[in-house]
């Protein structure tokens, strides 16, 4: 698949990955990081900011802040939804 326009399959990967909720499932995340070797740099920073916290997340499994890490990993996926909105790619992929 060409990821042109540049990030427009990362794009098109964390639109799904919010549609369908399967951002906490192992693979998911670091597979949009891959789809990223191509985007410019808001796209691509939003996606290691994602796996940052998808890291957090998984680390904290069983524990009191988990609720909190996963949440964060809802908020690092919105913000990369809107950094791909704001490059144009919102719908690409």
């Amino acid at each position: 698949m060409a990821d042109d326009p540049p990030g427009s399959v990362a794009c098109g990967k964390i639109s799904e990955a919010v549609r369908e909720g399967t951002l906490m499932q192992p693979g998911v995340v670091s597979d949009l990081g891959r789809a990223t070797a191509t985007a410019d740099a808001p796209v691509a920073d939003a996606a290691v900011r994602l796996q940052q916290a998808y890291d957090r997340a998984v680390a904290a499994q069983g524990r009191d802040d988990e609720p909190d890490r996963v949440a964060a990993v809802s908020a690092a996926a919105a913000q990369m939804v809107s950094v791909c909105a704001d490059s144009g790619l919102a719908t690409a992929g």
